[in-house]
């Protein structure tokens, strides 16, 4: 990103911290591209650790929209959701990101939510065949 003109800040995943940098930063945009998989909360469970759907998708993004609200920047939000997000849905997955969407829709701040179906490329630590040779024929509907 920073080779490409964006700044990129860091900041612990605490709400004043967030508060504080979106109101010092003062970002135009921020980007919200969290997210976990089963197998890594398995991982972290087995560690004594929770860092699920719940604790990472929903729980540390809310913390930046909060932040970004908090703040008198006003960013637009930009959110990696997935297509099929919504309340009503089995998928805790999708559950969660369409609890994320729903948030969005009432924080007062512009926002767009990108739904793709898969997100796949060499640079993902977890095999997942399935997804890359269903991916595979569907080049438009991929975030990489």
């Amino acid at each position: 990103f920073e080779r490409q003109g964006a700044r990129v800040a860091r900041t612990p995943w605490q709400r004043d911290a967030w508060r504080d940098l979106v109101t010092t930063e003062r970002p135009t945009h921020l980007l919200l591209l969290l997210g976990t998989t089963q197998a890594r909360g398995r991982r972290a469970a087995a560690d004594g650790r929770r860092e699920d759907y719940e604790t990472i998708d929903h729980d540390l993004t809310a913390l930046a929209i909060d932040a970004a609200v908090a703040s008198d920047a006003a960013p637009g939000l930009v959110y990696l959701s997935a297509i099929g997000a919504r309340l009503a849905t089995r998928s805790a997955y999708l559950r969660v990101r369409g609890r994320i969407e729903a948030r969005l829709a009432t924080c007062g701040l512009a926002w767009c939510a990108v739904r793709p179906a898969f997100i796949t490329g060499d640079d993902r630590a977890e095999s997942r065949p399935v997804e890359r040779v269903t991916a595979a024929p569907s080049p438009i509907a991929i975030a990489r």
